[in-house]
């Protein structure tokens, strides 16, 4: 027997866009007077020049290939937790992480 659905079962996945389609980004968020996004969540993790730094998963974002340095994720300890909780042995975590 055949698996056989009906298209309109179909729906676009957010985190994975078609070639072409173009997700409006997601307005930063103003906190202590500072522009900050706010995080899916942390991919991956490496030192580099003896800096801690991050890939992450920018929520309403599409995929960003960048590094950033870890003392800009001060405001996001659940997610560094969360992300060292799965990936013990990554790098890191950061020294003062509660």
């Amino acid at each position: 027997m055949l698996n056989v659905f009906h298209t309109n079962q179909l729906q676009k996945d957010l985190d994975n866009p078609l070639l072409g389609q173009n997700r409006e980004p997601k307005e930063p968020v103003l906190i202590n007077s500072k522009l900050e996004y706010k995080i899916n969540k942390i991919l991956t993790s490496r030192t580099y020049h003896r800096r801690l730094q991050y890939k992450v998963n920018w929520v309403g974002h599409d995929l960003d290939n960048t590094w950033y340095n870890a003392d800009g994720f001060i405001s996001a300890p659940y997610k560094i937790k969360t992300f060292y909780n799965k990936r013990p042995h990554n790098t890191g975590p950061p020294v003062r992480l509660q």
